[in-house]
């Protein structure tokens, strides 16, 4: 017989406003946070 899973609610790690904007630049970035500068030289010279 399978082994009967709880159930857990999802619903407590719900993210809102700053803190999932935080969390999903974090999973895209992978932990690296770009800085706020509006030029950067390394993207300049790379050409992006």
């Amino acid at each position: 017989m399978a082994k009967a899973k709880k159930k857990i609610d999802r619903r407590i790690f719900k993210k809102e406003g700053e803190e999932l904007q935080q969390y999903l630049h974090f999973r895209k970035r992978g932990s690296v946070v770009e800085s706020k500068k509006k030029y950067n030289r390394q993207k300049f010279k790379k050409g992006e």
